[in-house]
């Protein structure tokens, strides 16, 4: 887990939770990262930030960072693990990964 950036976050009707899950978005953290610091799912990661929104906290839609992995970083995750290993850390198959490489060529 990195650092924290220094930029807090609080909104009074929010819950702890749901405050730390906002700061951690607000300061660029992914959804995995998040998850992980919260001892929580991704679906409850989900619910909390819906919950946020509406309470008017203007929170920006999270994508997995697994799953829309951009195709220089997947290049680079292969060149240095390999396709099996990259297919199981992205947690997609390895024919997924071939495909999004040639893809990409």
């Amino acid at each position: 887990m990195r650092d924290m950036k220094s930029d807090p976050f609080h909104h009074p009707r929010l819950s702890p939770q749901q405050n730390k899950a906002c700061e951690m978005v607000l300061n660029g953290f992914t959804r995995e990262e998040i998850a992980d610091e919260l001892v929580i799912t991704d679906g409850h990661l989900c619910v909390l930030l819906h919950h946020a929104r509406r309470h008017g906290v203007p929170i920006p839609r999270l994508r997995s960072v697994r799953r829309h992995c951009p195709t220089e970083a997947l290049k680079e995750i292969v060149a240095d693990i390999g396709v099996a290993r990259a297919a199981k850390q992205l947690n997609i198959t390895p024919n997924a990964v071939r495909i999004r490489l040639r893809d990409a060529a």
